[in-house]
C-alpha cells in the first residue's frame, strides 16, 4: 500500500486513485482473512498526508472543458496572495475531468485533483482496527492515536500488557 503515498508525493492523481483502489481490494482480503482467524488484529493508518490531495468539484475548467487550475486562495482573504497552481484531471494536467460513479440519485459529479505540496505533511490521518483487541482503539486511543501507539496496541495483543503512553516521557539514555 505503499504507492498510497509515494504516487500523491508525486502528484499522480490517477497513479493514487489506482492506488486506493487496490489498497481497498487488499483491505477486502484482510477482513475474509480475520472473519476466519478472529484472534488476529488488523490496523491500517498512514504515516502523513502524501501530497495533501485536494478535491475540487466542479472541476475548474477552460473554455475545451480541460481541467485548468486552482483559486488558489479559497477564503478570499488578502487578494493579493491569489495565484493559481494547476490541477490533474484523468491524465494529468490540461485533460479532461475525473468522473465521479453516480450518487444515490444517478447523479455524476466531475472533479480535478489539487497538490498542496509534493511532500508529505500533516493532516488528518486516518486509523482503524478491526478484530483482537480492535476496541482499545476506540476506548484507549480515543482522544488521539499516536503513532507510538499502534505500537502500544500491537504490544498489548501480543503480550497481554497495555504499556503506559510515552507522552511528556524522556528518551532513553544510550549510555
Amino acid at each position: 500500500m505503499e504507492s498510497t503515498d509515494n504516487l500523491p508525493n508525486n502528484a499522480n492523481a490517477i497513479g493514487m486513485l489506482n492506488a486506493v483502489r487496490h489498497a481497498d481490494d487488499m483491505i477486502g482480503v484482510a477482513l475474509d482473512f480475520l472473519a476466519e482467524n478472529p484472534n488476529t488484529l488488523l490496523i491500517t493508518t498512514a504515516d502523513s498526508d502524501g501530497g495533501a490531495p485536494q478535491v475540487f468539484s466542479p472541476a475548474p475548467t477552460d473554455s475545451a472543458g480541460m481541467v485548468s487550475t486552482s483559486s488558489g486562495n479559497p477564503t478570499g482573504v488578502d487578494r493579493s496572495r491569489d495565484f493559481g497552481f494547476p490541477l490533474d484531471g484523468l491524465e494529468g494536467q490540461g485533460t479532461a475531468p475525473f468522473l465521479a460513479e453516480p450518487d444515490a440519485l444517478g447523479t455524476q459529479m466531475d472533479f480535478a485533483i489539487g497538490w498542496p505540496g509534493p511532500e508529505d505533511v500533516a493532516g488528518g490521518i486516518v486509523a482503524r482496527a478491526a478484530g483482537l483487541n480492535a476496541a482499545l482503539m476506540l476506548t484507549e486511543f480515543s482522544a488521539r492515536l499516536d503513532s507510538t501507539d499502534v505500537y502500544r496496541l500491537l504490544y498489548a495483543t501480543l503480550f497481554g500488557e497495555l504499556l503506559p503512553p510515552s507522552t511528556g516521557e524522556l528518551a532513553p539514555d544510550r549510555e
